[in-house]
């Protein structure tokens, strides 16, 4: 009886694939001003774009109260609404997939040329 938890080298990401996917979740995390990963995200609630706090109050302070993403007006900077629990995922996840990224550079990827 097989399990649905074994693994063949057949199902084992390629290295590039890893890359890929690591690059799509870091770009979730990216703030969409900055480009860095968001840092005190906030919530535009009329669009759902999400921004570090700085830098959507910067852009707030300079191009009016509008989306940077989307151009969704907001009518009061106060709209704004942190996001703690992202906050909490990017701190757990961003530092796990730094991990995952050095040991795949530097143990798995070197065994594998």
């Amino acid at each position: 009886m097989s399990s649905s938890f074994s693994t063949s080298l057949s199902s084992t990401p390629s290295p590039t694939e890893v890359l890929e996917k690591i690059q799509h979740i870091l770009s979730v995390l990216e703030c969409p001003i900055c480009l860095s990963v968001t840092e005190d995200a906030h919530i535009i609630p009329e669009c759902g774009h999400r921004f570090c706090g700085d830098c959507i109050k910067e852009s707030f302070r300079k191009c009016k109260n509008e989306c940077p993403s989307c151009r969704a007006h907001v009518s009061t900077r106060r709209a704004l609404r942190a996001d703690e629990i992202f906050d909490n995922l990017v701190s757990l996840g961003y530092s796990a997939i730094v991990s995952y990224v050095v040991v795949v550079f530097f143990f798995i990827l070197p065994l594998t040329l």
